[in-house]
């Protein structure tokens, strides 16, 4: 079984950033969102990859 990673990222950088890697790449993530973040849950090598996407480390 694959660890689960929880990443908080804020809109801009999901809307920016993540949002379409995520489509692009097929990626199977869980999300919840409040006003001004979104809560992104899945396992932990997909996490790593949109945490560099989103944080610019890639």
């Amino acid at each position: 079984m694959k660890k689960r990673k929880l990443l908080k990222v804020n809109k801009a950088q999901y809307e920016k950033f993540v949002k379409d890697f995520i489509s692009q790449h097929g990626l199977n993530v869980q999300y919840s969102y409040t006003k001004d973040h979104f809560y992104l849950f899945s396992d932990e090598s997909t996490i790593n990859q949109l945490e560099n996407q989103a944080f610019g480390l890639a």
